[in-house]
């Protein structure tokens, strides 16, 4: 009873964002804008304390500012970093998406993002981002969007999609407790 579709068409947009020259410190507090370093997304979870403060003499963009439920997406970085995703958990509409992520918005009625950006970390899609990885250096890869929109994706229904959520993570804290 699964669907077998593409991640295009289970996503309502994917956008890349801008990377102006800024300042190598982050920013100081909610009222300053921010643009995102690609490294935000490594590992699996967002992390927002990795972005470069905007310089005051430059215009943001509020449009490319975070909402809760944006998937992110590595299209540059190591082979190994290169297609990290996750999940933006709250907003941060004063951080912006830079050049180097993709934001990917999940279909409501096909996909969970959370369920999507666990399947873009999976085996099946972290060995089709490696292998359409191109560049001519090793230390830094792109992957273009088609490599994503055209991916396979199984996609049970959304209330199955929460259960495997939900079991995925179990397993994963019984890991973490048995490496500990």
């Amino acid at each position: 009873h699964w669907e077998v579709s593409r991640v295009k068409w289970a996503v309502t947009s994917i956008e890349q964002g801008w990377s102006p020259q800024c300042d190598a410190e982050p920013v100081e507090g909610p009222d300053q804008w921010g643009v995102l370093k690609v490294g935000c997304v490594n590992g699996g979870s967002f992390r927002a304390t990795e972005n470069k403060a905007l310089p005051a003499d430059l215009e943001p963009v509020p449009e490319l500012g975070l909402k809760v439920g944006d998937v992110l997406v590595s299209r540059a970085n190591t082979r190994e970093l290169v297609g990290s995703a996750a999940v933006v958990p709250t907003d941060h509409p004063r951080l912006m998406l830079c050049d180097k992520l993709y934001r990917l918005r999940a279909a409501p009625d096909m996909v969970l993002p959370t369920f999507l950006a666990a399947f873009l970390q999976s085996q099946v899609a972290r060995e089709i981002i490696e292998l359409e990885a191109t560049g001519a250096s090793s230390s830094m890869v792109n992957i273009g969007q088609s490599v994503i929109l055209e991916m396979p994706i199984a996609l049970p229904p959304i209330g199955e999609q929460e259960d495997i959520l939900e079991r995925v993570s179990g397993l994963g804290a019984q890991l973490d407790e048995l490496s500990s």
